[in-house]
């Protein structure tokens, strides 16, 4: 993340600050598909890059070493470490890293922001939740590229599926937004199947997030997901941290009425299971539904 040069020790290079001698790149496709996979993610560690790029993951982790030196990735810098221990190293674009995007067509413009200020600038609570949402999207995307006839379609985020709906609560109406942190769809022999995804990091409080499985329950009872995504049905996916988190999460939701009566649209999980050595486990029975003891599958 640090832009200032440094200079090997030893004949290693630094890990967070950029070689003074430089380190030629010569691009290759393979440059290309990390950088907009990067891009795309916004965040990913050195272990979700190797599952998501076909190659050795010893010569994927050496051409992320050159880009990061030759400035078109930035690495941050770990601010805490889940368990104690090491953790990977995390990888954001920059703006040398999106202008060549563009230059090559693989994104169709530069955003204004200053990229290299943002992978400066960003607190642990958006790497924890950055790295969360990664990790449901790159299982995902790993699982349904093992699998035959399975394909992941599509995986949306940000302005394109907001929306809002208005809500009854115990006083008033009130407008909450839809704000997934992903909508995806998979596609299977039976056709397609649409997901909004919820990455929990704990940070919310029970009631606010029961409060937005509440405005999910609306959304699909008022049918406005067929006016907005011209879709006829959709579940609402949620990673937890912890299984005990999940379950509080759970146990809020099955307590809401308005939640619980449409409860089949909501399927709870722990991230620890979804590891990303076994993707092919997010279609196994590992997903509760509030209300119901037996687990089940995503499709």
């Amino acid at each position: 993340m640090n832009d200032m040069p440094g200079t090997a020790i030893n004949g290693r290079l630094p890990r967070y600050r950029r070689a003074t001698t430089g380190v030629a790149c010569v691009f290759t496709p393979r440059d290309l598909e990390i950088l907009r996979t990067v891009e795309s993610f916004r965040l990913l560690t050195s272990e979700q890059i190797c599952a998501l790029i076909a190659g050795s993951e010893q010569g994927i982790l050496r051409r992320l070493q050159k880009l990061f030196h030759d400035g078109y990735l930035d690495r941050l810098r770990p601010r805490f470490v889940d368990g104690g221990g090491s953790s990977k190293m995390m990888y954001a674009i920059t703006n040398k890293g999106a202008q060549r995007l563009h230059k090559a067509g693989l994104i169709r413009g530069v955003a204004k922001t200053d990229l290299n200020a943002r992978n400066r600038e960003v607190g642990d609570l958006y790497i924890a939740h950055r790295l969360l949402v990664s990790h449901l999207r790159t299982v995902l995307a790993a699982a349904c590229g093992a699998r035959p006839g399975l394909e992941l379609v599509s995986w949306r985020e940000g302005r394109e599926i907001r929306d809002s709906i208005e809500v009854a609560l115990p006083e008033r109406y009130a407008s909450v937004p839809i704000a997934a942190d992903g909508f995806f769809t998979i596609r299977d022999a039976q056709g397609r199947t649409h997901y909004f995804a919820e990455a929990d990091c704990g940070s919310m409080s029970i009631k606010r997030f029961t409060l937005k499985l509440k405005a999910f329950a609306a959304y699909y009872r008022q049918r406005r997901h067929v006016e907005r995504f011209g879709i006829r049905h959709f579940r609402v996916l949620t990673v937890a941290t912890s299984r005990v988190r999940c379950k509080n999460l759970m146990d809020a939701a099955a307590a809401a009425e308005d939640v619980r009566k449409d409860g089949r649209l909501f399927l709870f999980a722990a991230v620890e299971s979804l590891p990303l050595a076994e993707p092919g486990n997010i279609f196994a029975r590992i997903w509760t539904v509030p209300g119901r003891e037996e687990p089940c599958s995503l499709l």
